[in-house]
């Protein structure tokens, strides 16, 4: 940025041709001093230029550097951060202004990177992964596509991020999942772990916790806090500035409550549409138009709530699908035209028109399956499936990505990405740390560390 400063004299004429020294009007003879010289040396203007003040520096988290920018002029800002062998990192600031913080992540520990930010360049050092997460073993197979790593619970107390190549390239501690009965998740927009305390199946109060990549914590939500809800149980989501907390109402019946911040904005229960006390909804996901998406184990059924807070319809039912013709919740909107198609699933979504599940039974062994949905006959059609090689009795995952789809089995910690046209895996982890059945991961998150 540049600072002109403009140092402006009188205009000065001279009469007599203006040579250095001369005198204006030449002398009057009169005796006295007031005759003017001047000088015809008149300063020119002159630009003074104001560098932007830039540093990358580590903070508490050893895969994040803080970068602050302080500029003359507002603007928005990138920061670059490369090392060799490396890819490079790009980061943008969230709008135009003077002054910045950005956040660079996804960054191997101990590597010196080159950084550059409004024409100023530098270098700075990561940190060294903490000794508890370095005892994971962590083993890879393949080529990731469609991502740039993985976010999975390490039984070494953390939430890791994993790239391709097995390389851990962020992580938190984390006190609040310890067991796959609990939620977690990986807020893409808000580059931030979340987390909920399952006390229905797990000893202790209920509690959720947001923290970024920084290792900060930036929204937390008590278990007196909750309003229609007694307890969380083992799922969660982020859609916008919303947080979907699942939980259990007094009476056994279990649902939502949705949360702007510290903002209690409502909440739904199975009760209310399908007379359900005591029931076994173990999934929640929110698509990108605000369904929020409910699995419920018993009754094998997966349910549409409206869960926009903006809309006239907000926490009302959308729709309700069966997995096996015949049995489970009354009338259901979608099914299998005869048999079954899925059976005591987790992890139900809605990906555009596409419907998807974590399918654990209804085959020998556990996959991911795809789904269409047909509003005139009601016929759920399987549309795809991707198969993990064993049975999975509890949790699972199946999350869409462009070209494919990540598969986590909960009980062997193993996560797969299959490529849309594979029928075994493109790509494999396993990340151990010790423990045993209830020291896995819920499932695996794609990351994109942007």
């Amino acid at each position: 940025m540049k600072h002109t400063l403009l140092v402006t004299f009188g205009l000065l004429l001279s009469c007599s041709g203006g040579e250095k020294g001369a005198t204006i009007g030449g002398d009057d003879d009169d005796g006295d001093d007031d005759d003017i010289v001047t000088d015809t040396d008149v300063p020119i203007p002159t630009e003074t230029e104001t560098e932007p003040v830039v540093d990358c520096l580590l903070g508490n988290n050893p895969y994040a550097v803080e970068c602050t920018i302080s500029l003359e002029n507002a603007q928005v800002v990138t920061v670059e951060l490369s090392a060799a062998g490396l890819a490079t990192r790009t980061f943008h600031s969230e709008g135009s202004g003077t002054d910045h913080s950005i956040w660079a992540w996804g960054l191997r520990p101990d590597t010196t990177y080159d950084w550059t930010a409004a024409g100023v360049s530098g270098q700075v050092t990561t940190g060294s992964t903490p000794p508890a997460l370095a005892a994971a073993d962590i083993e890879v197979s393949g080529t990731l596509e469609g991502m740039d790593a993985v976010m999975l619970y390490v039984s070494c107390g953390f939430f890791a991020i994993v790239d391709g190549e097995g390389e851990i390239i962020g992580g938190v501690p984390t006190q609040t999942y310890d067991a796959f009965m609990d939620g977690m998740r990986w807020s893409q927009a808000d580059r931030s772990f979340l987390a909920a305390r399952d006390s229905k199946m797990g000893p202790g109060d209920s509690y959720f916790v947001e923290v970024h990549v920084s290792g900060t914590e930036l929204l937390r939500i008590e278990q007196n806090d909750l309003v229609d809800l007694v307890a969380l149980t083992h799922d969660l989501d982020r859609w916008g500035p919303y947080t979907y907390l699942q939980g259990v109402a007094p009476n056994g019946s279990e649902g939502f409550e949705v949360w702007e911040g510290t903002t209690h904005l409502g909440a739904y229960v199975l009760e209310q549409d399908f007379g359900l006390g005591e029931s076994w909804l173990n999934g929640i996901t929110v698509s990108e138009t605000g369904e929020a998406i409910l699995s419920e184990r018993d009754n094998h059924a997966i349910i549409s709530i409206d869960g926009d807070p903006n809309s006239p319809t907000f926490l009302e039912l959308n729709w309700h699908a069966a997995g096996i013709a015949g049995i489970g919740l009354p009338n259901p909107d979608f099914g299998p035209a005869i048999g079954q198609i899925y059976k005591d699933q987790h992890h139900a979504s809605l990906d555009g028109d596409d419907l998807w599940v974590f399918d654990n039974d209804s085959q020998p062994s556990s996959r991911a399956l795809r789904m269409s949905m047909d509003p005139a006959s009601g016929e759920l059609t399987e549309t795809g499936s991707w198969s993990v090689g064993r049975h999975c009795e509890n949790q699972g995952g199946a999350v869409p990505v462009d070209g494919g789809v990540l598969v986590t089995c909960a009980n062997s910690g193993d996560v797969h990405y299959f490529a849309e046209d594979s029928s075994t895996p493109d790509w494999s982890l396993n990340a151990a740390c010790g423990g045993g059945l209830f020291s896995k991961p819920t499932r695996a998150y794609p990351v994109w560390v942007e």
